[in-house]
């Protein structure tokens, strides 16, 4: 990547709660389906992995009421640029990959397919 265009985005490793705006360049490389405690035939939300061209990794998700505006665009193995998500402490229980923050979409992130790292 050109230097020009790597400074369009932020790396996985600098992400952190000192600001809100943050321009990822990311491939999906884990995608699944987390099943509803009160209907394991429902999906109550979605979690990933994210990959930066640096190596490092976040886990991403977002619950069910963004299903269906966020599922079909996602493949594991694609490369996407995503902003406008909210960054949080990642306290979960279960961690898909060792990093202090995750991400978590909101109804106005934006998840745009762009071309190889």
């Amino acid at each position: 990547m050109a230097a020009s265009q790597s400074r369009r985005f932020n790396f996985i490793k600098d992400v952190n709660n000192t600001k809100e705006t943050w321009r990822l360049k990311v491939r999906v490389i884990r995608l699944y389906d987390v099943p509803s405690w009160t209907n394991l035939k429902e999906t109550s939300r979605i979690e990933m992995v994210f990959l930066d061209e640096k190596n490092d990794k976040i886990q991403a998700s977002f619950n069910d009421r963004l299903i269906r505006q966020f599922r079909p665009l996602l493949h594991e193995g694609e490369l996407y640029n995503i902003s406008n998500f909210l960054l949080l402490e990642n306290n979960d229980n279960h961690k898909s990959c060792r990093n202090k923050w995750k991400i978590n979409f909101h109804r106005n992130t934006s998840v745009r397919e762009c071309a190889e790292i």
